[in-house]
């Protein structure tokens, strides 16, 4: 894994968009703020060793196999085509899950 910093936000971008994540999410999963990433990720700020290394470790835990990230993206495509009355319910459980997990 590279740790030059457009890498790691090439990176972190993909990953975003594969798993369908939120800045909030990996901010928060990277103790930064959510406008602190964006301006990370706009290229609005440099980033510093800090973030750089919570990015990194962020993105080595979140790493897929190719055979489990692709189940992932069809289970969630599959939420995602889901009636909107359907999606909150599953938001709502897979929220008290992770409540649960933590």
């Amino acid at each position: 894994m590279s740790t030059d910093p457009p890498d790691i936000l090439r990176q972190v971008r993909g990953r975003m968009q594969a798993l369908r994540l939120t800045q909030a999410e990996v901010a928060k999963a990277c103790r930064v703020t959510q406008p602190h990433l964006s301006k990370l990720l706009s290229g609005k700020i440099k980033m510093g060793r800090k973030t750089a290394a919570a990015l990194s470790e962020w993105l080595a835990r979140s790493e897929l196999p190719a055979e489990e990230n692709g189940e992932l993206r069809r289970i969630v495509e599959g939420l995602m085509a889901a009636p909107p009355e359907k999606r909150m319910q599953i938001m709502q459980l897979l929220r008290a899950v992770q409540q649960i997990a933590h």
